[in-house]
């Protein structure tokens, strides 16, 4: 059973939230974390150049440095710099006195500069250990409730994968394409792909402790069949807009077959291939119901896209285009994302009457299970006592499937 480990962020909580969520055909982990830029519920973490350099700093602030600097007299330079007189010419030299006053100010201040520097050192090495202990025990509570890390993979909100991982390269996220998308004349089937967090270089603190505690990989399947089928229930008005060419779409035509009206299909031009042209017309014999397909030519064809539609129709995009225009949609329509990109769901989302569905926002929103445990194969279930069972394979109260979930 695939185990999808859901990072998602939440304020005003003061330890990591775990909840086991079980599904027919997979297990949900979501964990609710409060962090921040160098934040972890509160704890606050600093590179060493930021603790020395914020050190230096409030130490020049509050130390009195200004105390070594003895005032001027009229007609002679200040008395902390060795000058000439201006009447005479002659070069003035310091009195002993006072240069043995500023030889013990000068030490006395880099004194206090070393005893700051050492109380943050000391402060920030206890803090990053509690961090590091508390990651530590996150990790092992996930692995008791997923049982098997080697099927886990792991999903991040925008603002905790900036905080945890660190952003995408930006070559990374224009040359990215969904798995189980279709580019060019080749299918990239994408099955049980797994893709490593591509990050910018130089680690913060709060990245490289989570880095040491936490190896999961991270989901990349958002385009394939059993995870297109969860969001396909919120597919509610009956027009139907396909934008981009998934590998799934065979199975996605027939299943959705039934409840179509109209089907308009954009796609990027140089997608366009006789397989394709052969499920349409098959689509058309089986079930009566001719597909406007439309080809979009140049690069970046989406991003000038602008889909019009007469009534409330429901959006199935698989591209990973950021700025796709709604103008043209009526109230009620329902844009169902299967690239579960935050940044087009919060553009969608300022209009008011869209509707945006994703696997982020639906992993999110999903309730939690009132009775404990969750279904499995009954030859699983017997090779283990049920003390020793993972949670999410125990068996109901009622001992049937659950038939909750995807």
């Amino acid at each position: 059973m695939d185990t999808i480990i859901f990072f998602c962020r939440k304020r005003d909580i003061e330890e990591p939230l775990t909840e086991a969520i079980g599904q027919k055909t997979y297990l949900l982990i979501r964990v609710s974390l409060n962090v921040g830029r160098e934040q972890w519920f509160g704890w606050k973490l600093e590179s060493e150049e930021a603790k020395g350099s914020r050190g230096m700093e409030s130490v020049a602030k509050g130390s009195g440095a200004d105390s070594i600097c003895f005032p001027a007299q009229p007609g002679r330079a200040p008395a902390d710099e060795p000058g000439v007189e201006p009447e005479s010419g002659r070069k003035r030299r310091i009195p002993f006195w006072r240069r043995l006053g500023m030889r013990l100010g000068k030490r006395k201040i880099e004194k206090q500069i070393r005893l700051e520097q050492e109380h943050r050192r000391a402060s920030q090495r206890a803090m990053t250990e509690q961090v590091r202990q508390e990651m530590r025990s996150l990790s092992a509570d996930i692995l008791a409730l997923s049982g098997d890390m080697s099927s886990c993979r792991c999903v991040y909100e925008d603002s905790v994968r900036d905080c945890l991982v660190g952003r995408k390269d930006s070559a990374d996220k224009d040359s990215s394409v969904p798995s189980g998308s279709r580019q060019g004349s080749g299918i990239v089937s994408g099955a049980g792909s797994r893709q490593k967090a591509g990050t910018v270089k130089g680690d913060s603190v709060l990245q490289e402790l989570w880095k040491e505690c936490w190896q999961g990989e991270e989901f990349a399947d958002y385009a394939q069949w059993e995870w297109v089928r969860c969001l396909l229930p919120q597919a509610v008005p009956f027009h139907f807009v396909i934008l981009g060419n998934p590998s799934c779409a065979p199975l996605l035509l027939e299943h959705c077959a039934r409840r179509m009206k109209s089907l308009r299909w954009f796609l990027p031009e140089e997608e366009y291939t006789e397989e394709l042209e052969e499920l349409l017309e098959d689509f058309y014999e089986e079930n009566g119901l001719a597909a406007a397909l439309q080809l979009l030519p140049g690069k970046c064809p989406f991003s000038r896209l602008r889909p019009e539609c007469p009534e409330p129709c429901s959006i199935l995009d698989f591209t990973e285009e950021y700025r796709i225009s709604s103008s043209g949609l009526p109230e009620g329509s329902v844009w169902i994302d299967m690239a579960s990109r935050e940044e087009k769901g919060r553009r969608l989302t300022l209009r008011g009457d869209i509707r945006y569905v994703s696997l982020k926002e639906y992993w999110k929103k999903l309730p939690k299970r009132t009775k404990p445990g969750f279904c499995i194969p009954r030859d699983t279930a017997s090779t283990l006592p049920e003390g020793q069972l993972p949670l999410y394979m125990r068996l109901t109260d009622n001992g049937k499937p659950d038939e909750s979930g995807c």
